[in-house]
């Protein structure tokens, strides 16, 4: 288990670090259609049998980072939809969990993800 997960595995499950302050409310402007497009696309392929090498590839994790600069919020729901497609394959699954507990931790919000944290000890 990497240093980085450990941490971020201590920080759910208490390690003494301090709980993280809630996050101040922000509007999120409009997202950008055309990652939200290519998103719902390969989500449909997978959940349909195809394209689940794509995620977690170099190219899914630079949409994602173009997602979440701007998105923070709309990038952690397109991986919990990845998560829960049954036809991802389990590596992909893990890769998407630990990017999920990464920004939920930026966020504050390591709370709303403690089954995906459970998922991964």
């Amino acid at each position: 288990m990497s240093s980085r997960l450990r941490h971020l595995l201590g920080r759910v499950f208490g390690d003494g670090a301090q709980p993280p302050s809630e996050p101040e409310f922000q509007l999120e402007p409009a997202p950008d259609l055309e990652e939200e497009m290519w998103l719902a696309a390969l989500a449909a392929d997978v959940a349909e049998g195809s394209r689940a090498q794509v995620v977690a590839s170099d190219d899914f994790w630079q949409r994602i980072d173009s997602l979440q600069k701007e998105h923070e919020h709309l990038a952690m729901t397109w991986l919990q939809k990845l998560i829960a497609i049954r036809e991802l394959p389990d590596p992909a699954r893990t890769a998407l969990r630990v990017r999920l507990l990464e920004v939920a931790d930026s966020r504050g919000q390591l709370g709303d993800v403690i089954a995906d944290a459970e998922a991964l000890t």
